[in-house]
């Protein structure tokens, strides 16, 4: 080991520095005393001078910043005078929690094959279990109606919204965003490699297919009156700018029940979502099921393999047993291997009997509980509309700190608006001042938006709202066509009958048409019904007829 030796002129002259070492090993001292000797004499000589010059204080200082460079090359500095290593940035922007509702972590929402939970008219039909009032397990049946599809991949960004939208200064049911805000809150780009683009198509479409997602329940948990109900409800309503290029922000308006039951204390579940991304879509169900267990308790109650991996992990009812089993082990293996859940115990999956199998789950190390995080005003979803108005950070924050959110979100829309539609030209000074303007005269006066806007809203509407009616009266359409087409074709088969008993083609139709009158008055509960006999329709005409 070398000497270390420790100039106190060092100490006396730069002890505030913090950046160079006070300890200096004897070889580098004994260096620089052979060729800086006219700087190492000052040095010596100054710890007796009372007052000294800036000729003394350069020399000191070179001296000692040259034997620090030698130190360092020579690794002799010791590690515990050393700076610290600088951490490697992070995407502060990016938030680091999800938000999940408890009572749908139960449950798989979708088929977690993506050739099944994708087709259109989807209706996926689940259960699970629950405890009533008096403690006795209940089956809770559940009915997720998705007509455009659904995808396990959609519940991420479900959640992700659902935190932002409660990580907010002042939550509201209608959350206005950009989507490169909501991305990189998400995680899903930055500034360096990621910069969107596959990404912003990806949300588009889970956005669209949410937004179609009704959801039912007849034991739903209400956390506001902690009781369990039947509900029907959907996730959330958007609308978005007519032009795919417009800054202006999207706006999610989530459903009222929804969002009352996230909302409330008891009624959601805080989680890391890093580490949620990081699954894969069936780990990252389990995961969200044992953590809500796991708040309460050190693992889960004895449950049925077959009911884990089918109706909480989303897999195949048609799968066989053994493949079942294989898949759920491999799901457990992944949370292991992060330690959420506790290495496989000789008791974690049991064979009760031939084809049944009971799985326990207990807690892992690494699994831990997280807490709400509110985003300042330099990470408000409001922060890009008014950059791109022209607003520095000092003025948007003094903006956001003045007024009311959901008045700033509603004006910094407006001149949004008027600046794509009507050009630079249509402000007398900037679009700074047409918005602090505004916001002023609305706190004041009252202003109201102009109704040019609401010319505007009305159309996004129409445009959104044009598929959704679409549908409806193409299934509607479909439905009266159908009818006509199958009441035509029993028509005919009964006309063609009683013409081969000897009727006429008039007498035959009429004979028809009130025998299917007759069929639906006493609802006949199959179309297969026989054909009535030559005896009964000569019965039932009437003697004009004949």
């Amino acid at each position: 080991m070398k000497q270390i030796v420790k100039p106190k002129t060092f100490d006396r002259l730069s002890r505030g520095a913090g950046r160079l070492p006070l300890a200096i090993p004897a070889k580098s001292a004994k260096l620089f005393n052979t060729t800086l000797p006219r700087a190492a004499r000052i040095c010596q000589s100054v710890f007796f001078e009372r007052e000294v010059s800036a000729t003394t204080i350069f020399a000191v200082v070179k001296y000692r910043s040259v034997l620090r460079v030698i130190a360092m090359k020579n690794n002799t500095v010791p590690q515990d005078i050393q700076p610290p290593a600088r951490p490697k940035p992070r995407n502060k922007a990016a938030t680091s929690h999800g938000l999940g509702q408890l009572t749908l972590v139960e449950h798989s929402l979708c088929p977690l094959d993506a050739r099944a939970s994708l087709q259109r008219g989807l209706l996926h039909r689940t259960t699970f279990q629950y405890s009533d009032a008096n403690r006795r397990r209940r089956t809770a049946k559940v009915e997720v109606s998705c007509p455009q599809g659904l995808s396990a991949h959609d519940e991420f960004y479900l959640w992700g919204l659902l935190a932002l939208t409660l990580s907010q200064p002042q939550p509201e049911a209608e959350f206005h965003a950009t989507p490169h805000y909501c991305l990189r809150q998400l995680g899903l780009v930055d500034a360096n490699a990621r910069r969107g683009g596959r990404q912003y198509q990806q949300f588009a479409a889970a956005v669209e297919r949410l937004s179609w997602v009704k959801y039912g329940c007849n034991a739903f948990y209400d956390p506001v009156r902690a009781e369990h109900c039947q509900v029907r409800f959907g996730f959330f309503s958007y609308r978005l700018p007519l032009n795919p290029e417009s800054s202006r922000v999207w706006r999610f308006h989530w459903d009222a029940q929804f969002f009352e039951f996230v909302q409330s204390v008891g009624g959601s579940l805080w989680f890391n979502l890093e580490l949620y991304r990081s699954l894969s879509p069936a780990g990252r169900r389990l995961f969200l099921f044992v953590s809500k267990v796991f708040a309460r308790s050190n693992q889960t109650p004895r449950m049925d393999l077959k009911q884990l991996a089918i109706e909480v992990l989303g897999l195949s009812s048609q799968l066989p047993m053994k493949h079942l089993l294989a898949k759920t082990r491999r799901i457990c293996a992944e949370l292991v291997s992060l330690g959420l859940i506790m290495e496989r115990q000789p008791d974690m999956i049991q064979k009760q009997e031939a084809g049944r199998y009971d799985v326990v789950l207990r807690v892992g190390r690494a699994i831990g509980r997280s807490s709400k995080t509110t985003s300042s005003h330099l990470n408000s979803p409001l922060v890009e509309p008014l950059v791109a108005i022209g607003f520095d950070d000092a003025g948007l924050a003094r903006v956001l700190r003045q007024f009311p959110h959901n008045r700033v979100r509603e004006w910094v829309d407006i001149t949004l608006a008027a600046k794509e539609r009507f050009g630079p030209s249509f402000f007398k000074r900037s679009p700074m001042a047409y918005l602090v303007d505004n916001l002023k005269k609305a706190a004041s006066d009252g202003r109201t938006p102009p109704d040019w806007w609401h010319d505007i809203r009305r159309a996004e509407e129409r445009k959104w709202n044009l598929p959704k009616r679409e549908a409806t009266s193409n299934a509607a359409a479909s439905k009266v066509t159908g009818g006509r087409q199958a009441f035509e074709q029993v028509r005919d088969e009964l006309v063609r009958t009683y013409q081969a008993t000897g009727l006429d083609e008039k007498t035959a139709t009429l004979a028809a048409s009130h025998e299917i009158r007759r069929r639906n008055a006493k609802r006949a509960s199959s179309s297969a019904d026989a054909v009535a006999t030559t005896k009964d329709i000569l019965a039932n005409i009437p003697l004009k007829l004949l």
